[in-house]
């Protein structure tokens, strides 16, 4: 999950985490679509998790105007559920196969880890303490990386020469041409929508397939997610979106009800790049399940239902947060307790339906 945020790419932290992950997995048991499954759910959900969420909350407070941090604190909640939405199927996945773990003799240290290098956690924490101070990201991300260089000074081991200083602005430079080929095309692609008016024409179009009900519209607003972020990384999916779905969305949300109208521009943003993330799980493209389906020698197609099914519960949050923005820990004390209580009920209850198992008695 770590890896994911910083990396901004669910298919690159497959790549990296899922070739010790999967095979760890098996290992102890579980089948290889299952296996490949939790890799791609959890690197999916990596770009919808605080502090960093991968780019995307970066790109979404300049288009919104709403502070970072403000909209890390809006994300937890719903983040936190699917994390847990994923643990309790594995856990009941486990307690079916009367899988028991890897035994305590045979796991690392990871208390020797952290007192080891504990020093290169720090840069993280500069990072979300500049964004908290409400310095840019731009300005925090590159004081951040600055403090790299120092904070991995501390020990001898971790120490930075001038080849791993260039060998490591090498490969930042070959991850921004990516991200900036992506970027840069989506930004032609909003441009040309703005300039032809076929972003106006696709909102009107919005509004009257869905006949100004709200559900609709979200589960319309859904497929076009889904369709664009099949051959586009969430943060360019997210872009192409700011001028085609989102303005429509935020229309028809002004004119729900005031707990929703008052939030309108913060929920359709959410919504979007939530269905904008986990396109890389949802077949037919699925481009992180097939990556992890490479590793784990699985089907497929198999793999991305698999993590389909494990992140069940991102496909139904967008729309209780939307319909209820109390699970964006918006509202009254009250109303925030209930979502609270009701989301890891509600969570544990989809769980034990998809797995068709509560109890191995």
């Amino acid at each position: 999950m770590i890896n994911g945020m910083l990396s901004g790419s669910a298919v690159a932290n497959v790549m990296t985490v899922g070739t010790s992950t999967i095979p760890l997995m098996k290992k102890i048991g579980y089948k290889s679509t299952f296996a490949g499954g939790v890799e791609a759910a959890a690197s999916a959900g990596s770009q919808i998790m605080p502090p960093v969420m991968g780019i995307v909350a970066f790109i979404m407070a300049q288009y919104t105007g709403i502070p970072y941090v403000q909209i890390a604190l809006y994300a937890l909640f719903p983040a936190i559920l699917y994390f847990w939405g994923i643990g309790v199927m594995v856990h009941l996945e486990a307690v079916k196969l009367g899988l028991t773990g890897v035994p305590k003799k045979e796991l690392p240290d990871w208390k020797a880890s952290l007192k080891k290098k504990w020093h290169l956690l720090l840069p993280i924490f500069v990072l979300v303490a500049l964004l908290m101070f409400d310095y840019s990201p731009s300005y925090a991300v590159s004081y951040s990386i600055l403090s790299i260089l120092i904070f991995s000074s501390l020990q001898k081991e971790t120490r930075m020469n001038w080849r791993s200083i260039l060998e490591a602005m090498e490969d930042g430079a070959k991850g921004m041409m990516m991200i900036g080929a992506a970027t840069a095309t989506a930004g032609i692609i909003s441009g040309i929508f703005g300039l032809t008016g076929l972003g106006v024409r696709f909102t009107a179009l919005l509004d009257d397939l869905s006949g100004g009900h709200l559900v609709l519209a979200l589960i319309l607003t859904a497929i076009a997610s889904f369709i664009l972020g099949m051959g586009l990384p969430p943060s360019a999916s997210y872009i192409v979106q700011v001028a085609i779905t989102i303005p429509a969305l935020v229309g028809i949300l002004e004119s729900d009800s005031p707990a929703v109208a008052e939030h309108a521009l913060l929920l359709a943003h959410m919504f979007v790049m939530y269905f904008a993330s986990i396109a890389v799980i949802t077949p037919p493209d699925a481009l992180a399940a097939f990556a992890a389906a490479a590793i784990a020698k699985s089907n497929p197609v198999t793999t991305a239902l698999t993590a389909t099914k494990l992140a069940f519960v991102t496909y139904v949050i967008p729309f209780m947060f939307v319909l209820n923005p109390a699970y964006l820990m918006i509202g009254p004390t009250f109303d925030k307790i209930l979502a609270v209580l009701t989301g890891f009920l509600g969570v544990v209850a989809f769980g034990v339906f998809f797995q068709g198992f509560l109890n191995q008695n």
